[in-house]
């Protein structure tokens, strides 16, 4: 039963990643998707998990997050950093990370 990640959903809020799991919201494509979660402003050690993912194995990686200035500010430090630590290393970005869901321009 050999089965393929197809993508990683990186979920801006703990909130929406305990929800997914209390309703199974995954539960026929559980293996066909990672769900990542940074509680908020991601830590680096999410960040480089999420890069390794992407990098090492080709995972098509998304991110659903809320369509304000705080979304898009923890959208921003996934896929190129935070300005706190400009000088960090570049392996702890995610420059393919796609946002998906509600953004600024559809309301």
């Amino acid at each position: 039963m050999g089965h393929k990640v197809r993508a990683v959903l990186v979920l801006e809020k703990d909130t929406v990643f305990s929800a997914f799991q209390q309703l199974d919201f995954f539960k026929e494509l559980r293996d066909e998707f990672i769900l990542i979660t940074g509680k908020g402003y991601p830590d680096l050690a999410t960040r480089r998990f999420l890069r390794v993912l992407s990098e090492s194995f080709s995972i098509p990686s998304f991110f659903l997050g809320d369509a304000d200035p705080y979304g898009a500010e923890i959208y921003l430090t996934y896929r190129s950093g935070s300005l706190a630590t400009i000088c960090e290393n570049p392996k702890h970005v995610v420059p393919c990370l796609e946002w998906l869901g509600p953004k600024f321009v559809d309301f």
